[in-house]
């Protein structure tokens, strides 16, 4: 628990949160490249920005849950179909990596956190 924060506050959401969960999404799915991460960041901050922060972490979660194969404008779309109907809220996953080589750990089944094969 953060210092300060009484037991069972919740913070409020920020575009900060939002653009940091849009990162670990792009860590995830393997992007290297730091042009490549800054375009797709600049990207998301465009789509989010007038975007209730609720809403915009649904719409990343969405996203991040297709393993990047939505774009950002797809998943805001889909996340303002569900509207107050959206799945159980969960907490945001860390990326997993090996402790020895730092390579990402992937789901054998659906290839998670990047792709969707075999679903």
């Amino acid at each position: 628990m953060r210092p300060g924060a009484a037991e069972g506050e919740r913070r409020e959401l920020g575009r900060a949160d939002v653009l940091r969960e849009v990162k670990k999404g792009l860590e995830a799915l393997g992007i290297a490249d730091k042009r490549d991460e800054r375009a797709l960041l600049r990207e998301a901050e465009r789509v989010f920005a007038e975007v209730d922060p609720a809403l915009a972490m649904r719409a990343v979660r969405i996203w991040r849950d297709s393993g990047g194969a939505l774009t950002y404008t797809e998943a805001l779309e889909k996340a303002k179909e569900m509207g107050g109907e959206a799945p159980e809220e969960r907490k945001m996953e860390e990326t997993l990596r090996c402790p020895q080589c730092g390579e990402i750990l992937r789901c054998p089944r659906c290839s998670w956190p990047g792709g969707v094969e075999g679903r």
